[in-house]
Order: structure tokens, then sequence, then C-alpha cells
């Protein structure tokens, strides 16, 4: 879908806002936030369309990984982070939404390690490096006004609340959580208890729902590296609703809104059994339907 038929489909959605992929791995067609901060008319016919469409720009998402094995690619992920920090703080946009990243072994793929037992210190080398990484971006995002938003997601250091709480121990307030029910539903976390606990640590809210074959599960577990569109998935994403009634949907927004995030609620969709415009008008409907629930009040 272009760009300027993707927001006249948001307003008809009735959404009131959008984020935008400026870097890293999630870059929307001609919105990378290097090439904005060099061209102002761009960026001007960008805040223009927005305005015209009557919809906010909310969050920068510049989901990627700067602690990269591969020397080119984790400069690129970082400075695409940098960029999107300066891109937000000369707009106003107060969010920029990312991944922690994970380091390798030395060339290569990544490495995430969930049992670090046989690593001889491997996993403490790789924190060594996160945060020495993590503590530039936060000092660089304090001093523009902008909070990064970390996405809790596996593959990466900071999945889960202890994880991310080790690299807040370790960095500064301009970190939060960008907070995904999604990926917490199979890896057998509780996104309303997560929500609790983290209160005014949560700086964004994504919307999207998983369902979980019990089944393969029961066989395989929830660790499945086979392609997301796959038949006979352990889980899938799916759209708000979908995996989740909309009583939980409720339920998991006013405890949010009641433990300190204000902010807004925004649809990632990945489902792979609706598209385009359908997509967009299926969820704004089940967040609408769910918020008139009282248990969102």
């Amino acid at each position: 879908m272009a760009w300027l038929d993707y927001l006249a489909a948001a307003r008809e959605a009735g959404i009131e806002g959008v984020s935008i992929g400026v870097g890293g791995v999630t870059l929307t067609r001609g919105m990378d936030a290097t090439r904005l901060l060099s061209d102002a008319a761009a960026t001007g016919r960008l805040l223009n369309e927005l305005a015209e469409h009557e919809i906010d720009l909310v969050e920068l998402n510049c989901t990627g990984n700067p602690l990269h094995p591969d020397p080119e690619i984790r400069s690129r992920h970082r400075k695409a982070i940098e960029s999107s920090l300066e891109l937000a703080s000369q707009i106003g946009v107060r969010r920029v939404t990312t991944t922690s990243g994970c380091p390798g072994t030395g060339g290569g793929a990544p490495t995430w390690v969930v049992w670090p037992i046989f690593w001889d210190g491997f996993y403490e080398r790789q924190w060594e490096e996160t945060i020495a990484c993590w503590t530039q971006l936060e000092a660089k995002a304090r001093d523009r006004g902008v909070r990064i938003c970390i996405e809790l997601q596996p593959g990466m250091m900071v999945y889960n609340v202890a994880t991310f709480e080790r690299l807040l121990d370790a960095t500064g307030e301009a970190i939060a959580v960008n907070l995904d029910p999604s990926h917490l539903f199979y890896q057998g976390m509780d996104p309303i208890a997560i929500a609790k606990h983290l209160g005014n640590r949560i700086g964004f809210v994504h919307a999207k729902d998983t369902t979980i074959d019990a089944a393969v599960v029961s066989l395989n577990g929830v660790l499945d590296p086979s392609p997301l569109e796959a038949p006979g998935r352990a889980w899938t994403y799916r759209a708000v609703g979908e995996g989740h009634p909309l009583e939980w949907w409720a339920r998991f927004l006013g405890t949010v809104r009641s433990n300190g995030y204000d902010g807004p609620v925004c649809i990632e969709h990945e489902d792979p059994f609706v598209h385009g415009s359908e997509a967009l008008q299926v969820n704004a409907n089940a967040l609408r339907a769910a918020l008139a629930m009282p248990e969102s009040a």
C-alpha cells in the first residue's frame, strides 16, 4: 500500500496517529532518518501529509542490532538509531522504538545465549558490550529529550523484565520499554503482570496478538525457527482479539493506563491471514471495542 493510501486508510479506520519506520530493518519507503535530516523539503512534505490527513506522528521506529558482530551492520544500525533520535528531536517526536541488539562470537551471526553455563563467561562479555553501547545511546537520547523504547524480544539481549532492568540499572532514565504482548505470550509471560511491575517505565505500547498451538508446544516447545507464515508453527502473530478475547485486551489496556502510561497504543500488524486496509480496520475495531469495556476504565 502506498504511503498516502495508507494514511487515507488509517484515517478512515479512525486511527489518530502513526509510527514510521526510519531505519534499521524497519524502513518505510523514502523515510530514512539520515536522508530526512539532510533534506528539509522531504521532511516538510512528510509533516504536511500527516497534517492534511489529521494524523499525528507518535513514534519513530528503528528496530535493528547496534551490537551486531558484522562491523558494517553494527555501524549502520547504530547510526540509524542516532539519526532517529536526532530526527525525533527536530520534529517534536518524543519516542524512538528499537531493540537492544545482540553481539556474536566474532564475525558471522549474533549469538543469543539463554543457557550460559557452558559459554565460559561469554554471556557476561556480551553484557559489557551491551551496556557500553546503550550507555552512549541513552545519553544521546536524554540530551535530545527523546525516550528510547526497547521492545522485549527473543533473540536480543533484552527480552524480559530481568534483562530490561539490568540494562536500566546500568544506563539511565531515557531508557523505557516498548510493551508488545505478542512477544510475551509465546515466552510464557503475563503482559498484565509486566505492566503492573514496570509502571511508568513503559514508554510505548504495541497492540499485536498471538495464537499458541498447544499440541505443537507439547512436543516442541515455543522456540520455533520456522518461517512466521509457515503452517504448523508453535505460535503465530495475529490481529488484536484473534489470539486472546477482547476482555483480556480490555484488562491489559486498563492496567497499562492505571499504572502510569498515558500514551498511544500502536497497531503492529504481522497476521499472515489478514492484509491491507482490512488489517487496519480489524485491529482498530477490536481495540475500540476493548476500550469500550468496563475493564479498560
